[in-house]
């Protein structure tokens, strides 16, 4: 079995996850939604600099789930190293 697919991801700061939505955005100028990503970044920022840490940490994510998707790899690891993946709820099937 690949320990690399079986391994925890690594535990995120809300500076590295702005880091590294700063870097996501920066590579795909050609995004549609670029302009909403460029907000959540700036938002992010400012409440990092507010020390408000989870709120921040959200806004980066956002940030990269308007830039590449939800369903992009970079998307799902800053979403797991952030422990955001435990508030995902889905329904039940029935």
């Amino acid at each position: 079995m690949n320990n690399a697919m079986t391994a925890a991801p690594a535990a995120l700061t809300s500076q590295q996850a702005l880091d590294a939505a700063t870097t996501i955005v920066s590579a795909h100028p050609e995004a549609a939604m670029r302009s909403s990503a460029l907000v959540c970044l700036d938002e992010a920022a400012h409440l990092l600099a507010k020390g408000e840490d989870l709120f921040a940490g959200r806004r980066a994510l956002k940030a990269i789930a308007y830039t590449v998707g939800i369903f992009h790899a970079e998307y799902a690891r800053v979403c797991y190293g952030l422990g955001m993946h435990k508030e995902i709820v889905m329904p039940r099937r029935v």
